[in-house]
């Protein structure tokens, strides 16, 4: 688990079996007000701008992982580990 400063948002890695779908995925976490990038094929970093800590965070986008899923069957998503809220200064 990460530790992050005040202010500072943990990100959370999402890797998906379909490369084509990354684009519908980013649009479904971005209408629930998540932060989103692309940072390889198939893979997004997430973060939750509202949520007040890491397991949070975790919680909200397994959950919303499991809604995308079940409206897009055969494909899975899955947390993968921590990423990165932007690109590194």
């Amino acid at each position: 688990m990460a530790i992050t400063a005040p202010g500072v948002l943990a990100a959370m890695r999402v890797r998906i079996s379909d490369a084509h779908l990354l684009g519908d995925l980013q649009g479904f976490l971005e209408a629930a007000e998540c932060r989103v990038r692309k940072v390889g094929p198939g893979t997004l970093d997430v973060t939750v701008p509202r949520s007040p800590n890491n397991e949070q965070t975790q919680r909200e986008i397994g959950l919303y992982l499991q809604a995308w899923q079940a409206m897009n069957p055969g494909t899975h998503a899955r947390l993968v580990g921590e990423g990165r809220e932007s690109e590194p200064s």
